[in-house]
């Protein structure tokens, strides 16, 4: 009886779109089919049966089924109908709005998406209308208060059935990239229906697809490609304005007029929240934030750089181009935009989802959009960190580049050569003979260096909030510092002459160094007062040691400041603190009196751990 009645709901029609025929035309197609036949034609029959299954069954009302219990057989016969009618997971009424649903274009541009979400109320209003028309039906035919409230609480679920469905079709409307913005989409897996589902009667829930963006050709294409593409403004600001729209459509077909909204909206809110939540990270902002940090190099080139650098031409990026921090930037306005534009919370009459949620009084939708939120940005947060970690590990690595393989690489042979011979080891930049020409207060390399971080600074600025470039800042001031310290202590030796260009170096890096306010600045503080032992002549060293008293035991002078161990280390790097004689190393005369003196021994002869001279201990 069904299948002749309605025909275009339980038979396939010979004439019908062939799979070839394009997704969205199918679906706007079987919305036409609602719209104009499909609806009225349940209705009619479901009402003529109605009046057929009353005549057949008579009007009795205790008479029953003994297989169903205790309610009236018409009632038994009337939810088989509807169930057959509206339920059929193949053939029904909510199994063709999911055809529809299903074949909706994922990869479809945004003009597109609007004609969906206008099919989407076509679908509501029609499938309202109907189960309204069900409902008058069956309070005619049957008599008894218990049985009308019985059916009309089937027809409620299954229209609560068809809406959810819908509500997540108009999610996943919303979360529709722009192709014109990016085409580098990772095509989702075909949708396969679940048969044995089919088999025991079940209605497969609607699942929208996640359609991210493929990494690989990211990162082939470069930062370029990702600023005029998937980080370009517009593309950016799209998905947001077509899910404002998902929002307001929302709100005005499951509102059902009131003010505030009920359970059925607050449910459609949260769904087409957290498929927003899902897209704008999982799919779009979470995969750049991975290319952001997979593209950085934490290897600088091979070839020493050549020093000092051209300052009037553009400063070495130090592995991390502005195009970095540009993207960066962009990604944290979007992330900002996503928050303001969709959530909203404490603004009032903005048709957001918080104050949507606010005014439905659903506190289980509420905790469920908070918790998406949360870990939306907690996502995106620690992938943030990664990918500023990452490029902190390629600045630090191109810092050792420039000071160690440069500065060490330009070293004039000469004098430099016969400083090795005198103390056995590599002299580095500043074993400076005694009345040797310097042309400047500092050294090629920290000089080059300086120039390359002030510009790098403005980057970092204009990419982060005051307080995060604090942060990224001091963590660079301490690699820095650990650098310098790490070659001094283990390959450098200073001379009287070199210490005045280890101090300008020093205070040039400091400077370089306070360029973020709010950083700390011991470490640098405490280097420039220990440089002060290279810099006096022996017999003044005890007093900077102890004190003017020169008494140990009261706390004074740099030992009470830096700590005993660390300034007899540094002490060590002078000059004429050790000489070469045969093939092994001799304290000097001086050294050897004033450890004597002070009733010390020299923590150098066993090694110097490095760790203990790092930027993070206090002394």
């Amino acid at each position: 009886m069904v299948i002749t009645a309605i025909p275009e709901l339980l038979k396939r029609q010979a004439n019908e779109e062939s799979p070839r025929t394009p997704q969205r035309r199918r679906g706007f197609v079987w919305c036409y089919k609602i719209d104009s036949r499909l609806c009225s034609s349940v209705s009619d029959v479901c009402s003529a049966e109605f009046e057929l299954i009353a005549h057949v069954f008579g009007s009795d009302q205790t008479r029953a089924d003994p297989l169903e219990g205790n309610e009236p057989m018409p009632l038994v016969v009337a939810r088989a109908l509807l169930q057959r009618v509206i339920s059929d997971p193949i053939n029904g009424l909510q199994a063709r709005i999911n055809d529809i649903l299903a074949s909706i274009d994922q990869r479809g541009d945004f003009d597109a998406g609007s004609k969906k979400l206008d099919t989407f109320v076509v679908i509501h209003e029609k499938a309202s209308g109907l189960f309204s028309l069900l409902k008058d039906s069956a309070q005619k035919m049957i008599l008894k208060e218990t049985a009308k409230k019985s059916v009309d609480s089937d027809l409620k679920n299954k229209g609560l059935d068809s809406t959810s469905r819908q509500s997540q079709a108009i999610a996943r409307n919303a979360v529709d990239l722009d192709k014109s913005g990016c085409t580098l989409l990772i095509p989702p897996a075909p949708r396969r229906r679940d048969s044995t589902l089919a088999e025991k009667g079940i209605l497969e829930e609607y699942r929208a697809p996640v359609v991210p963006l493929d990494k690989q050709q990211l990162l082939k294409s470069g930062l370029n490609a990702l600023l005029s593409g998937p980080l370009k403004q517009s593309v950016l600001l799209q998905p947001l304005v077509h899910a404002t729209e998902s929002l307001a459509r929302a709100r005005l077909m499951f509102s059902s007029g009131k003010k505030k909204g009920g359970e059925t909206t607050a449910r459609v809110v949260c769904s087409i929240y957290s498929q927003m939540c899902s897209f704008y990270g999982e799919g779009f902002l979470y995969p750049i934030m991975e290319v952001l940090r997979d593209t950085r190099k934490t290897n600088p080139p091979a070839q020493p750089p050549q020093l000092p650098f051209n300052q009037d031409m553009p400063a070495h990026d130090l592995g991390v181009e502005q195009h970095f921090w540009v993207c960066l930037e962009r990604l944290h306005s979007a992330a900002k935009a996503f928050d303001r534009e969709m959530w909203a919370e404490g603004r009032a009459d903005t048709g957001r989802v918080w104050e949507i949620l606010e005014r439905c009084d659903d506190q289980d939708s509420m905790s469920k959009a908070r918790a998406c939120r949360f870990e939306f940005y907690s996502e995106l947060e620690r992938r943030g960190e990664a990918a500023i970690m990452k490029a902190l590990d390629s600045i630090s690595a191109h810092i050792h580049w420039i000071l160690v393989s440069g500065g060490e690489g330009m070293l004039a042979t000469g004098a430099n050569r016969l400083m090795a011979n005198i103390t056995g080891s590599s002299a580095g930049p500043y074993a400076v003979p005694q009345g040797a020409n310097m042309d400047s207060s500092l050294s090629p390399a920290v000089e080059s260096l300086v120039y390359c971080l002030r510009v790098q600074f403005v980057h970092v600025q204009s990419a982060m909030t005051s307080h995060s470039v604090a942060g990224f800042w001091t963590a660079l001031s301490m690699r820095l510092y650990d650098i310098l310290v790490a070659r001094l202590l283990k390959h450098y030796q200073v001379s009287q002459q070199g210490a005045a260009i280890l101090r300008g170096d020093v205070d040039a890096l400091r400077g370089a160094s306070m360029l973020s306010s709010g950083s700390p600045h011991d470490h640098w503080d405490m280097l420039q007062e220990l440089i002060t032992l290279y810099m006096i002549p022996p017999d003044s060293v005890k007093g900077m040691l102890v004190g003017p008293e020169g008494d140990m035991s009261l706390g004074k002078g740099l030992f009470g400041r830096a700590g005993r161990d660390q300034c007899l280390v540094f002490l060590s790097r002078r000059v004429d603190y050790k000489f070469k004689q045969g093939a092994s190393l001799k304290r000097s005369g001086w050294a050897e009196g004033l450890l004597n003196d002070l009733g010390l021994s020299d923590p150098t002869d066993h090694g110097i751990n490095i760790g203990l001279f790092a930027a993070e201990r206090k002394p």
